[in-house]
């Protein structure tokens, strides 16, 4: 059997767009869009005030993404885009510094594309003189004093790695708060606090994972609740279950969804041996259709769908974690952190590099090719089996997109709100998928 994650060789291309991808609007009333949308205004400094957006979707100011947003305000994230892109060449230096820089991030929630750039008391001024000449020429920028170099999060996230999936459930870089943030079990809390002895104020602990569900004995053995994260067969290829989600329209059969290059329309999926979904098997594909789209997705209706549909599947001591909620691409920005549970790699996590990523994939059903518009580049790679795995926060329970493709030793994904508006799909964000 064979795995799958596109790696692209000549036929890659990447290109920053200058606007942002669409996505469709809820049907099913306001409500779920009001939410959204003081969610990713507050993101990005707009006014999130609940009567002025209930306001704002009452008098139809949605445009053809599903996004409330004046006009001004489309052109302003356009103006955003573009200085983000001009950035780029800030952001890799900055990064190509670790011991001199505690990281870089943007901060929208001031109403503008801000970059923080996090110093330390020993950077060097040659250092900070050759950032100041990168930056470009209308860019506001912020400096702020760290504690922490990033060489020396890196060094501690990689000694909490070692420690094993059995006492470390989650682990991510918070390049805002200048620590590493990690979770454990309960019963393992004592064991992690005399791995970090002396380091103490350099993590931020969060809350445990939450364990739901029946038992996983592993990625490649599960039942039924299906998680994201486990490992999926179709079309003689290899991937990572993604999520479950149901039709905008309804709340009855519930879909899995995954990498759109996994398998091809009317193709079954399996899962240890036995086939997961019902009739026609995959439904909707964006890598079996002409012309360019914007995420690289696949559904297919699930044959059952018994217990909680929110879960994603961490490793064999925690069970799974609960997702509640989406970040949509227009809230998503360089420096979030984000961590994958697939196949291959497991667990693991780094941060929102670039957005807007084009990529062109051989597509092996007719030896012609598909572009996908919108995808986003993370900080690490993803390999062979990962493809179709959820993309989610390193911090909260929250969905950020699917594994599709590696180009350059840097892994790519779809963001989830524009995957799931290809295939007409909402995701699942309780145990009952209500």
């Amino acid at each position: 059997m064979r795995t799958r994650c596109v790696v692209l060789g000549s036929l890659l291309t990447v290109a920053l767009t200058g606007t942002l991808p669409v996505a469709a609007a809820s049907p099913e009333g306001s409500a779920p869009l009001v939410a959204d949308a003081i969610r990713f205004r507050s993101e990005l400094g707009f006014d999130a005030r609940p009567e002025v957006v209930q306001a704002m979707v009452d008098r139809g100011e949605i445009d053809a993404r599903g996004l409330v947003l004046t006009l001004a305000e489309r052109q302003d994230l356009e103006r955003r885009s573009a200085m983000r892109t001009k950035l780029e060449d800030a952001l890799v230096y900055v990064g190509a510094h670790p011991e001199s820089f505690g990281g870089a991030f943007f901060d929208q929630s001031v109403g503008d594309l801000l970059l923080v750039v996090r110093t330390l008391s020993h950077t060097p001024t040659r250092v900070l003189d050759e950032l100041q000449s990168r930056l470009p020429t209308g860019a506001k920028v912020e400096f702020r004093l760290s504690e922490h170099s990033e060489a020396a999060l890196i060094t501690l996230r990689q000694d909490l790695a070692a420690l094993g999936p059995d006492i470390v459930s989650s682990l991510a870089m918070d390049v805002v708060a200048n620590r590493v943030e990690v979770a454990t079990l309960q019963h393992q809390a004592a064991a992690l606090q005399a791995a970090i002895a002396g380091r103490n104020d350099a993590v931020k602990f969060v809350d445990p994972v939450t364990a739901e569900g029946a038992a996983c004995a592993s990625r490649t053995a599960c039942t039924v609740p299906w998680r994201g994260g486990t490992k999926t067969s179709a079309d003689g290829l290899d991937c990572t279950l993604g999520s479950i989600a149901r039709p905008t329209t309804s709340s009855t059969t519930k879909f899995m969804i995954e990498a759109g290059h996994c398998s091809r329309l009317n193709k079954n999926v399996s899962h240890n041996g036995s086939v997961i979904n019902i009739a026609p098997g995959v439904d909707r594909n964006t890598y079996d259709q002409i012309g360019s789209q914007w995420t690289d997705v696949l559904s297919a209706p699930l044959k059952t769908d018994a217990g909680a549909r929110n879960l994603i599947y961490i490793n064999s001591v925690s069970t799974a974690y609960a997702i509640t909620s989406i970040k949509t691409a227009a809230s998503q920005a360089p420096g979030d952190s984000v961590c994958i549970s697939a196949v291959t790699s497991g667990y693991r996590c780094g941060t929102i590099e670039v957005e807007g990523a084009s990529l062109t994939y051989p597509r092996l059903s007719d030896g012609k090719s598909q572009t996908f518009t919108s995808l986003t580049r993370v900080s690490f790679n993803v390999v062979g089996g990962d493809s179709g795995g959820p993309v989610i926060s390193g911090t909260l329970p929250q969905a950020f997109g699917i594994v599709s493709a590696t180009a350059g030793g840097e892994g790519y994904y779809s963001p989830i709100d524009l995957a799931l508006s290809e295939v007409s799909l909402r995701l699942c964000l309780n145990a009952a998928c209500t």
